[in-house]
């Protein structure tokens, strides 16, 4: 029996090792093969078997308990109140006299407490009723709520003073009014939905589902619903036939809601979005980072929706392409409805001690919303190009400061409509400067973005395309630095990525600086951006008098792994809405933009600001599910090729929306500070200055940006980007793929057939080995010293070795 008990808990635990790609994926990301996690499951296996065998017999148990001492007396235990969730230390009284009563602590559990409550618009939580497992409210026009109550299998119809009707229903997840009167509920347990008259008679019931969770009645009548179990949308109609259904790109949804075009919106909550989905099955457009959600309300006009995220325990406030805003309940959330007075209805699973925003609000939950996003600082996207030219601005000879975060989303930016407030300093920088709102970077990782950056070439020019330590800039290539230094700018870098690495492993990076630094430490997650600034003042304090200066400043955050800070928003790491690694992330751009701060306050101190171009970007982006992917490299997608990009201290100020390539940055600084390329120099880069072209009624047509990636054996990418067409090839799986970014930004519909898709293959493949492919300059052979190796691994590269 024993054998057999062992082999079946093997088997399953193979069965969940096998099924987790993703945890795999994060894995590799960490070095980690996936050989380890099978190791790891033996090891918990032959645990088991251990206490199996050594458990005794009734005869031993017996024979031990007679040589058992007698027991002492049982301890009192006094439970002091608790947050949900959380343990005490609480004091039990041994009654041992001999040592003077000392007290033992012991660990115990409050059971949480389960709530529907009313939170008012002055802020206030007001409970209205003692349940047993309320699943879902819902609220009728006349100001009459519901309660499915699912620990109890009934639901509850409240008036509002207080009289209430009890209906039988097993186990509800979710309950509605019918506007004619009556109630449709939705069980998983039962796996059906049921429609029930005011006296709760059946009327009528569908039941060929798995797990559903929700279900609205539709205007014609039909029923919407969603099956969570096998990740489906379905329309219903009275006769029990199935006339829409809907599964691709469904893992669990848990909310669906029909909007007023026709479309259907779904909240995915395992896959962490709302989705709208059209009635031929396309995506119409998605938003990602919701974690996970339970509930789903479309508001009137363009005012987009609300949604509560079950764990995180919020109210969101969202349109199509962000969230804007956000109200923090507790943990648990399982449901919410808005009452006639503009007070919250809501279903909570436990209790929460300072559950509720201290926000004032004067219009119910509408005037809260809209409270919260005038907290979120954005430059005014009214315009999208609205680029004013200051006047005596003369920047030649100016100083040069180019900051770069690593694995930077464009999208988590304030003055790009992000809802969190990440980086007030570069938000003030941005109010000031020059913002571009369509940066692409020339690669999705570190080392050839950086690269084609200082020397305005595609990677396949450049050739710094390998993880491996011996992949280096060549020394052929004119940099940036070089030609500053050439020009009389003292030349400095402080670097924290370790393929920057000092002056040992810096691979080329480092030709052109008179001074270059590297301050990551020996381990990567030791990030400390204030090391980076630090240092970079001390050296700007150093720095050699009447000459002006270019300082590169390379920040590791927010880059894999997220260290948690706690000391940032709200002093908690657990934002209303993202799964932990995102509040991580963001918490990690919040501390190195305090950094930055730091710096500006020392130009400022110092009277260098005036006479200081300050350039803000990243080298590429990050996903985080966007494309059922994480981290970066490996795609092509804009979530981590189009990166913000700001400029401060030029003779413009605003937007410019015109697409800017990372190869045009080059070329751009040097036009403004009124140094010439000659023909080596212009023969090698093949970016141009955007400095023409924000100029009024000057326009940029037909520019391409391409970008590449050969992060690893397997990956070999090249993308086509214009401003509203993208192709993106991958050579590997032998196919292509077409976005429209007009109409479809996320990229979230593919638009390529198969004969297109050989056609654009062939075509970027003859693009690619049209340019001179770099022979790589390796420099003596050599051994990379072990530390060097470290931080690589450490930050996830070298994984394929």
């Amino acid at each position: 029996m024993i054998r057999g008990a062992a082999a079946g808990l093997f088997a399953r635990m193979m069965e969940i090792e096998a099924g987790r790609g993703l945890m795999r994926g994060e894995a590799r990301e960490r070095g980690l093969s996936s050989s380890w996690l099978v190791l790891g499951a033996i090891a918990v296996v032959g645990a088991v078997l251990a206490a199996v065998v050594l458990l005794p017999t009734p005869e031993q148990g017996s024979e031990r308990a007679a040589e058992k001492p007698a027991s002492k007396p049982k301890q009192k235990v006094v439970a002091q109140p608790l947050a949900p969730g959380q343990k005490s230390k609480a004091h039990a009284k041994t009654g041992d006299k001999s040592k003077g009563g000392a007290e033992a602590k012991k660990n115990v559990r409050i059971p949480p407490k389960p709530r529907v409550f009313r939170s008012e618009a002055a802020g206030r939580v007001v409970e209205v009723g003692d349940y047993k497992g309320p699943r879902a409210v819902d609220v009728a026009p006349d100001g009459r709520w519901l309660v499915a109550e699912k620990g109890a299998n009934r639901i509850v119809v409240d008036d509002g003073n207080g009289n209430k009707k009890y209906l039988f229903a097993t186990a509800p997840d979710d309950a509605d009014f019918l506007p004619g009167g009556g109630y449709l509920v939705t069980s998983s347990k039962d796996s059906s939905v049921v429609e029930l008259d005011e006296k709760g008679n059946t009327v009528w019931r569908y039941k060929d589902l798995k797990r559903p969770m929700d279900a609205d009645r539709l205007p014609n009548g039909n029923a919407l619903i969603a099956d969570a179990r096998p990740g489906r949308v379905l329309e219903v109609d009275r006769d029990g036939d199935v006339v829409w259904s809907h599964q691709e790109g469904l893992l669990f949804p848990w909310d669906v809601e029909l909007a007023a075009d026709g479309n259907v919106w779904v909240a995915d909550y395992n896959r962490h979005h709302v989705r709208c989905i059209q009635r031929d099955g396309d995506t119409c457009w998605k938003l990602n980072h919701i974690g996970h959600p339970s509930s789903l309300q479309l508001l009137d006009g363009d005012r987009g929706f609300l949604v509560a995220t079950h764990k995180a325990g919020s109210v969101v406030w969202s349109e199509r392409d962000r969230i804007r805003a956000a109200w923090r309940l507790g943990p648990d959330l399982e449901d919410f409805a808005i009452l006639p007075s503009g007070d919250l209805l809501v279903a909570q699973a436990m209790r929460a001690e300072a559950a509720v925003s201290d926000v004032e609000r004067d219009e119910g939950l509408l005037g809260l919303v809209r409270a919260l996003a005038e907290r979120v600082p954005e430059v005014d996207q009214s315009e999208p190009v609205g680029v004013t030219a200051l006047a005596d601005v003369d920047t030649k000879g100016n100083n040069l400061i180019v900051v770069l975060f690593d694995s930077l989303r464009y999208d988590h930016m304030p003055w790009h409509g992000y809802w969190r407030d990440t980086a007030p300093r570069l938000t003030e920088l941005a109010r000031n400067g020059l913002i571009f709102d369509q940066y692409i970077t020339q690669a999705p990782w570190t080392k050839p973005s950086v690269a084609s950056l200082l020397t305005s070439t595609y990677a396949t020019t450049h050739g710094a395309t390998s993880q491996k330590p011996q992949s280096q800039l060549p020394v052929s290539l004119s940099t940036i630095a070089e030609i500053l230094s050439e020009a009389g700018y003292f030349t400095a870098a402080v670097m924290q990525n370790p393929h920057m690495g000092d002056r040992k492993s810096s691979k080329g990076f480092e030709q052109g600086y008179q001074h270059y630094e590297y301050v990551g430490g020996k381990k990567f997650s030791a990030k400390q951006p204030q090391l980076n600034t630090t240092r970079a003042i001390e050296i700007l304090e150093q720095r050699p008098a009447g000459r002006p200066f270019f300082l590169t400043m390379f920040f590791m955050n927010p880059h894999y792994p997220y260290e948690p800070h706690h000391e940032v928003f709200g002093g908690k790491v657990d934002g209303p809405s993202n799964p932990g690694p995102i509040n991580h992330y963001d918490a990690e751009v919040a501390e190195a933009d305090a950094q930055v701060g730091r710096l500006l306050d020392f130009l400022e101190a110092e009277g260098l600001a005036d006479r200081t171009i300050v350039v803000f970007s990243s080298d590429h982006g990050e996903e985080f599910g966007d494309h059922g992917k994480r981290f970066h490299g490996d795609t092509l997608y804009d979530c981590v090729i189009n990166v913000p990009l700001v400029i401060s201290g030029l003779d413009r100020v605003g937007r410019f929306a015109g697409l800017v390539r990372e190869v045009d940055l080059m070329p751009t600084i040097l036009d403004y500070l009124g140094l010439a390329a000659g023909d080596e120099l212009r023969t090698q880069m093949v970016g141009t200055s955007v400095r023409p072209f924000l100029e009024p009624g000057v326009t940029r047509t037909g520019l391409i940006a391409y970008s590449q990636s050969r992060f690893r054996d397997n990956v070999h990418l090249v993308s086509e980007r214009s401003e509203s067409r993208k192709v993106v090839a991958d050579f590997k799986a032998g196919k292509a793929m077409i976005f429209d970014l007009e109409n479809d930004p996320r990229e979230l519909r593919d638009l390529a057939t198969e004969e297109t898709s050989a056609a654009e293959l062939a075509r970027l493949e003859r693009w690619e080995t049209g340019l001179d492919l770099a022979e790589p300059d390796v420099g003596p052979t050599e051994v990379i010293p072990e530390e060097v190796l470290e931080r690589l691994r450490a930050a996830g590269y070298l994984g394929d070795e």
